[in-house]
This record gives structure tokens, sequence and C-alpha cells, in this order.
């Protein structure tokens, strides 16, 4: 009923010729290493989508029919496993199609799998993409939950606490901007995002709508998916706390409230 597509990994195979009462018999490669590739890029496809992209199944070892009855089997492998999200998947949900830029862009990212930035970044990307296929009741807190410990993952110093939003705003709108109004437009997105998350995880004041909910969540991933980019292709500041804007203060900006209020 959606989009619907597969990774694959073509592999070649050749008989095997044992002494008698040889070793038990090898197996054939079961694939777990592409598995855990091709999983990384589908969490990179839904990261450039900002849709969810969901593993439906995983299909190890899978051989022309001509080759099974080669290998004295008499039908052809058929066998699969359940991807970790396919029994939450609702096939009746409206599906993103697939764009060619995102897809361009996933592959760039993919191909920096090999270097430290991407392995510090992998988890990050792993909660975003999760985020973004959260169902049931709380799905809208949940996500908006999942990219807060993103953001916090990218951008919080250890050795300094307190005063998140300010401080991962002002890092983000360094970070990513360069002139000062643009760095303030991502200084109020992320501090108006952790307004939201902060009614979410206190209860405080009056719960926001559905709809600032989507709203704050939107301009959060797009900060994210943002700052992963660059990490990838950057790396990290030595110093988080040398990224901040000259001059700027907490009270310097009033995010916007769960109510729409200042």
């Amino acid at each position: 009923r959606g989009s619907v597509g597969a990774l694959v990994q073509p592999f070649r195979w050749k008989p095997e010729f044992r002494r008698r009462g040889g070793g038990p018999s090898s197996r054939l490669d079961e694939g777990r290493s592409f598995f855990a590739e091709a999983q990384a890029f589908v969490e990179l496809l839904a990261l450039f989508h900002t849709a969810p992209v969901i593993c439906l199944a995983l299909i190890p070892n899978c051989i022309h029919r001509t080759a099974s009855y080669l290998l004295g089997d008499s039908h052809h492998n058929t066998s699969y496993q359940w991807g970790h999200s396919a029994r939450s998947f609702d096939i009746f949900a409206e599906s993103t199609e697939l764009s060619v830029d995102a897809l361009a862009e996933a592959s760039k990212a993919f191909g920096y799998r090999h270097s430290p930035h991407y392995q510090y970044c992998a988890p990050i990307i792993a909660r975003m993409a999760e985020a973004l296929a959260r169902s049931g009741r709380f799905q809208t807190d949940d996500r908006i939950l999942d990219l807060a410990i993103a953001l916090e993952r990218m951008y919080e110093d250890e050795r300094d606490r307190g005063a998140i939003g300010f401080k991962l705003g002002t890092r983000a709108a360094r970070f990513l901007e360069t002139g000062t109004e643009d760095q303030e437009r991502v200084l109020q997105d992320v501090q108006g995002f952790y307004t939201v998350r902060s009614a979410i995880v206190h209860k405080r004041n009056k719960p926001p709508s559905a709809e600032v909910k989507e709203k704050a969540f939107s301009k959060g991933f797009a900060v994210a998916r943002r700052s992963v980019v660059k990490l990838l292709q950057e790396g990290y500041p030595s110093d988080w706390n040398t990224v901040v804007i000259a001059g700027a203060e907490p009270s310097a900006s009033k995010p916007q409230g769960g109510d729409g209020k200042t």
C-alpha cells in the first residue's frame, strides 16, 4: 500500500569438497555485518526524509532456486526474520515517496560510517530515527523526549549543567550559523522546543496543545538534523563552552511557552 524497497548485498558462492570424516560443514555467512550496515542506512534514510523508514524483514542467504537444487535442497530458501519495528508498522498510514535528494544525502552520510565522527553520532542518529517511528497514545510526547536526548547528547557538556535549553540553543546557533539573525532564530527554536519538553516532563502550567508539540518537534528536528550533518563532516569543537553567542544571556531571549504566551 505504500513505498516498499529493499537493500541487498550480492554474494558469490562455490561448492566445497571436504574429506570424509572431516569437520562440521561450514555455514554461509549469515550477513550480520551487512544487516547492521543496512539498519544504519535505513536510519539515515529516515533522518533525511524526516519520516519513519521501517525495517520490515531481514532475509539471509537468499539464493537462486537452481543453486538450492545444487546444494541438495528441494526448495528455495525463504527464511526471514522480522525487523525490530515491523510489528508496530501501520500498513494504512500514509507513506512518504522516496526523495532522490534525501537518498543522495543519506548515501553521502553513510560514506562517513567508518569515521570516529560517525561512531559517536550513530546512537544519536538511531535515536532520531526511532523518534520518527514512535506510535501509540503518547507518540508525540515520546518523539519530543527522544529528540531532547539526541540534542543533549550532541551539545551538552557534562561539566556544565543548568539552563539546558539556553546553553544548547546558544551552542547550536553558533555552531550552525554565522549571522546574528540566523543565530537568534536557531536559539529561539531550541528554547521553544525545550519549553515544550519541560512542560511534558514536569507538567507545569497549561499542557501544550498537539499543534504546539508538533511545531516544536519539527523545528527541533531540523536543528538536530543539520547538526548531525555538520558533525559528521567536521567533528566536534574541542570545548563546547567556547561555542557561544557573544554577549548572550539566558534572559536575553523569551521562548514561547506551551500556551503560546511569552
